[in-house]
């Protein structure tokens, strides 16, 4: 199994009250400006027109205290590029960064029975 990340992970739609990235986006329009996304522990799909478009060009998979706390308050951090006509998935033109990889448990067992105690 792969852990990876791609330009979801480094894009921050900043809608009304909220800002939008990763796993919960679910679609966009950059024509309209509307993003369509997962709000909330119940996945109830939301569309909100966004004000901006935030990339993080370093990549992180995850902010520093900083940085979080700037996008938490919906406040553009220093090292983020704004895009006011730019497609964020053509801004990182397809990349991909893997964070892991790993087997999973049930095919390691597969691999490497556990051996009884006298072997």
């Amino acid at each position: 199994m792969t852990v990876w990340t791609n330009w979801s992970w480094w894009t921050y739609f900043v809608v009304d009250d909220d800002v939008v990235t990763r796993g919960c986006i679910v679609s966009y329009d950059l024509a309209r400006r509307r993003v369509t996304y997962l709000k909330g522990s119940a996945n109830e799909t939301v569309e909100s027109t966004y004000h901006h478009i935030w990339v993080d060009p370093e990549r992180r998979p995850v902010l520093d205290p900083t940085d979080f706390d700037l996008v938490a308050c919906r406040q553009k951090p220093p090292s983020f590029v704004e895009l006011s006509d730019g497609d964020p998935r053509e801004y990182f033109g397809g990349e991909t960064d893997v964070l892991a990889t790993y087997l999973p448990d049930s095919l390691l067992a597969a691999i490497h029975p556990k051996r009884k105690p006298d072997e």
